[in-house]
């Protein structure tokens, strides 16, 4: 019988923050500018796999989370990478945006009001899109 060696929640962390700031925008990784998905990016998945946590999810942040002030969340929301469908085009009036934040959740916002925004964590962000894969009409 072989013993598995587990990886630390740090590493685990780690890898899981590689994913998202390697996740390519625009078919683009934003660190590395490689087309498609990057080394980094593999590796970290590669890991994930390996050590059978992909299907787990991120971790749950170990911080409590405080309210920021306004003005400090509207600056982090523009610094944000939003994506819109390809249906909709680069320059279509009204379509659905979608970002990820530093914490994995998922922003949601429409075009025309850029200040509103929705905000999913990757629990909630999973069941919409397994309820939409499944054809539930909202």
């Amino acid at each position: 019988m072989s013993s598995t060696l587990s990886p630390s929640a740090a590493s685990a962390r780690r890898w899981w923050q590689t994913i998202t700031t390697h996740q390519p925008l625009d078919g683009r990784c934003p660190r590395c500018g490689t087309r498609g998905r990057c080394w980094s990016w593999a590796q970290a998945f590669g890991q994930l796999v390996a050590h059978d946590l992909w299907h787990l999810g991120p971790p749950a942040p170990t911080t409590s989370r405080t309210r920021r002030p306004a003005e400090e969340r509207s600056k982090t929301l523009r610094q944000l990478t939003f994506v819109r469908p390809k249906r909709c085009g680069s320059s279509g009036p009204n379509c659905v945006e979608v970002a990820i934040d530093a914490d994995l959740n998922r922003i949601v916002r429409n075009s025309q009001r850029p200040d509103e925004q929705v905000t999913f964590d990757e629990r909630e962000w999973s069941a919409f899109i397994a309820s939409v894969r499944a054809g539930q009409a909202f």
